[in-house]
């Protein structure tokens, strides 16, 4: 009787998870299954792809967001138009997902955002041999033309602006200066930033640079934090490069209760880190934009594209770079970025 009970709870709890799957997986459409289905995207004049993995942090939150709303505008207003959102858990199933589209999918326009571009550069140029056009969202694709456009913020800006704020909150006096730069140095985008950033850096001879990757050591930022500050008594100022890793890095910080560091500097123009700069928190006083806009941008972008008369010379054309220019954002002008459409 009790093996009876065990195996009906059992498949009662499998039942149960399965609803819950199903039912939050809903919104996203089944598009490996619907492109290759008997043609059925050839119903559509536009068949445009969206592939993203979500990481849960709120700038990729927001680009998802961005998605979404691109994809109810044109739906709703173009007739002939689909925009599938296809996510993925990691880079390698988003380069067997490609795999699959590029065999049996019917595709127009692929809008890509890919943390880590080389597992999927050869997919990419399988979709450019197919005359798909192929948009780069936040990390270029270094591959012979692939892709079409590339739109992302410019990184070595936030880099450089970076390090200039750093400098002048340190420049109190001549003394010996010991600068960590922690982050995810595996993602292209934070690479971009912190290449710019040492370069300013190399400049001062007072200064002691240390780098760390924090998923050499742990898989979070925080938990990373906590030992990096166990192992080193004294730090003068925390680059990130990017404001949800700065924001796990000051949380691990406070918990100590020591007041080494003077400065951390992030990057992303985030909602969070921007409240701290409008309250004036003494140890972040600066920021910069990098829009999760730019994901609507692009998917607009691939249906002007795909809808333009000259849309066949556009998808052969050498690549093009869509580059959003870095605002500095402190205290003076951090409203104006707080209340904005792309606060998140």
């Amino acid at each position: 009787m009790k093996k009876i009970l065990l195996s009906v709870s059992l498949c009662f709890i499998v039942a149960v998870a399965s609803v819950i799957l199903l039912t939050s997986c809903d919104k996203y459409k089944d598009i490996l299954s619907f492109a290759g289905k008997n043609g059925n995207a050839k119903q559509y004049d536009y068949h445009i792809v969206v592939s993203v993995h979500p990481d849960n942090t709120p700038w990729r939150n927001s680009v998802l967001n961005w998605a979404w709303k691109a994809r109810e505008e044109l739906e709703r207003d173009k007739p002939g138009v689909i925009v599938d959102v296809v996510l993925a858990r990691d880079e390698r199933e988003q380069a067997m997902q490609l795999h699959t589209l590029a065999r049996k999918g019917h595709i127009n326009a692929l809008v890509i955002m890919a943390d880590v571009p080389e597992s999927v550069a050869n997919y990419c140029r399988e979709f450019r041999r197919k005359n798909t056009l192929v948009i780069a969202v936040h990390n270029n694709i270094v591959f012979p033309q692939c892709p079409n456009v590339l739109i992302s913020g410019d990184n070595s800006q936030i880099g450089y602006e970076g390090a200039k704020a750093l400098v002048n909150a340190l420049q109190a006096d001549n003394s010996k200066k010991n600068i960590l730069l922690f982050s995810d140095f595996s993602n292209p985008a934070i690479l971009a930033r912190a290449s710019s950033f040492r370069e300013v850096l190399t400049q001062y001879m007072n200064l002691t640079i240390t780098e760390i990757n924090y998923k050499d050591i742990k898989p979070t930022p925080f938990d990373a934090m906590q030992v990096v500050l166990e192992e080193n008594a004294h730090i003068d100022a925390v680059w990130t490069g990017w404001d949800s890793i700065l924001e796990d890095a000051m949380r691990a910080y406070s918990a100590t209760g020591r007041q080494d560091i003077k400065i951390f500097v992030g990057g992303n123009g985030s909602k969070n880190v921007n409240k701290l700069i409008a309250e004036g928190n003494s140890l972040v006083s600066f920021n910069t934009t990098y829009p999760p806009k730019m994901m609507y941008d692009a998917i607009m972008l691939a249906f002007d594209r795909l809808a333009s008369p000259s849309r066949t010379e556009q998808t052969i054309a050498p690549p093009e770079f869509l580059i959003y220019p870095t605002e500095v954002i402190t205290k003076d002008n951090v409203m104006n970025y707080l209340n904005s459409e792309d606060a998140f």
